[in-house]
């Protein structure tokens, strides 16, 4: 029987090792340069544009147009990110982030808008590299007004516009896939889509009535609050005893029949004179007298 030779395997050389060093360097550098130097926006980080500086650009993966101008666009990023003027590039997809685009009102592809703190300018000028970097690096934004308030895409009134337009992109997904999955009829895709809608309404208008009387019952409790009476004060420090005894004396007395009084006091007792006070002395002064003669005479 013939003996069975082990032959020991051979260590790695250093060239091996070398290109396998290599290889892993590549890969690594490969990887980094994949990553782009534009930022992708969705719905989830659109707060982030309201600060600093930014070009954003919106776009369709279908788009001709929008395919040739992704290079140039790339380029721009990575001019910026190279000149750290704090200038940062984004990029947003119609076709995944619609709400986005009913914010913006885009009506073409590819679109541009630059945001100046919260400003927002659409860009009109070509879509060259030059271009770009002009109205960024020599502030030719500024000479162009900013858009309106009630245009501007961070207001809120349209983000809710942009919540519309997704509510009809989602309508339209429904639509297909009840239409190709399901196999369904047209007018059974509309009726099930017009249930859903006004479902959807009366929900809606419900709550809105509801929040709407919680506010008119607030307020109407406010104005109530405001309305209520104060506090009264304190009774009045009644007067001291000896003007309270004299009035009460001054009450029980009682003149003569045919005389009349000749003051009175009032009920914080203050004496009051009557203007005719002199003459009333003096008629009684007179009768006494002819009683008295009268008297003598008897």
């Amino acid at each position: 029987m013939a003996a069975r030779i082990v032959v020991p395997r051979e260590a790695p050389s250093l060239s091996r090792l070398s290109l396998l060093v290599l290889c892993l360097a590549l890969s690594c550098c490969l990887g980094r340069g994949e990553e782009s130097a534009v930022r992708v926006i969705t719905t989830e980080n659109f707060d982030d544009v309201s600060q600093g500086d930014w070009m954003l650009e919106f776009y369709a993966p279908w788009c001709p147009a929008c395919k040739q101008f992704a290079k140039t666009w790339e380029s721009f990023a990575e001019w910026a990110a190279a000149e750290k003027n704090g200038l940062r590039v984004g990029k947003v997809d119609v076709t995944t982030e619609s709400a986005l685009s009913g914010q913006f009102m885009v009506t073409h592809l590819p679109s541009i808008f630059h945001i100046h703190e919260g400003e927002v300018r659409g860009y009109s000028k070509s879509r060259t590299l030059e271009d770009l970097q002009l109205y960024v690096g020599e502030e030719e934004w500024k000479k162009k007004p900013a858009l309106p308030w009630w245009r501007s895409p961070t207001a809120k009134h349209m983000k809710a516009l942009g919540v519309t337009y997704w509510i009809s992109q989602k309508g339209k997904e429904l639509q297909t896939m009840l239409e190709k999955e399901y196999e369904l009829p047209t007018y059974t895709v509309y009726v099930i889509i017009a249930v859903a809608t006004i479902v959807v309404g009366l929900l809606l208008g419900g709550i809105t009535v509801c929040f709407i009387e919680i506010c008119i019952r607030m307020c109407s409790r406010k104005e109530a609050t405001k309305k209520l009476p104060r506090k009264q004060e304190g009774p009045k420090p009644s007067p001291p005893p000896e003007q309270v005894g004299g009035a009460s004396e001054s009450s029980e007395q009682t003149d003569e029949p045919g005389e009349v009084p000749v003051s009175s006091k009032t009920a914080a007792g203050v004496v009051a004179e009557s203007p005719n006070a002199d003459k009333e002395k003096k008629t009684r002064k007179r009768k006494r007298n002819k009683v008295c003669k009268e008297s003598m005479i008897v």
